[in-house]
Formats: C-alpha cells, sequence, structure tokens
C-alpha cells in the first residue's frame, strides 16, 4: 500500500511512507534503464528487504554474545545496522537500491 502525500498516523508509517518512496523511485529507475525494469525491480526490493531483515536479525542477536564483554558504550543494534550498510553496501549498490536498503532496514529495526 502506497501512502502518497498522507500524513503518517505514526513512527513506523513514517518509514512505510519512507520505504514507499525509494521502492517506487527505484522501479522507475530500473524501468528506464533495462527492459523489464519494473518486474527486476520488484524482485531486488524483495531481496533487499529479506538483506535487511537479515541485517537486523544478526545484529540483535550479536546483544548476547556481546553481554560478557567489558564495554565502552552502550551496544546499539539499530547503530550496527546503520554501520553494516553504510560500509559494506554503500560501495557494491548503486543509490537508487542503496535508499531501498536503509529504508527496509530502518522497517526491519522498527518497534512492531
Amino acid at each position: 500500500m502506497q501512502y502518497y502525500g498522507m500524513p503518517s498516523p505514526s513512527p513506523r508509517g513514517a518509514l512505510l511512507q519512507a520505504f514507499d518512496a525509494d521502492a517506487a523511485a527505484l522501479m522507475d529507475e530500473r524501468d528506464a534503464t533495462i527492459e523489464a525494469g519494473r518486474f527486476e525491480a520488484r524482485r531486488e526490493i524483495v531481496a533487499l528487504g529479506d538483506l535487511a531483515k537479515a541485517i537486523a536479525r544478526v545484529t540483535t542477536e550479536w546483544r548476547g554474545l556481546i553481554t560478557p564483554l567489558e564495554l565502552t558504550t552502550p551496544y546499539d543494534a539499530t547503530r550496527a545496522g546503520d554501520l553494516i550498510v553504510e560500509t559494506v553496501f554503500d560501495e557494491i549498490l548503486d543509490p537508487a537500491a542503496w535508499r531501498v536498503l536503509t529504508a527496509a532496514l530502518a522497517l526491519a529495526q522498527a518497534p512492531k
């Protein structure tokens, strides 16, 4: 469901709006540059969403592994996920796909 221009009813709603906008931009870009671009973009959006969920899951699981360690600052799973996306995927994804990944990660990390 897309929320063009509607006010967000919740913080999660705002994240959904951002994801929808980034996904639509990716579809438009792919449609303009490759044959069957919208179909390929849909597949890519699903894969990016799955990747975001995996990053969120792993960074949350790290909390249990980190608990016995003496840390200089508290562990933040959300920040860890953001850093993974920034350091690993910034260079290997094109900007439109990177924006979809970051929006999907924000959704995956948000309280339900």
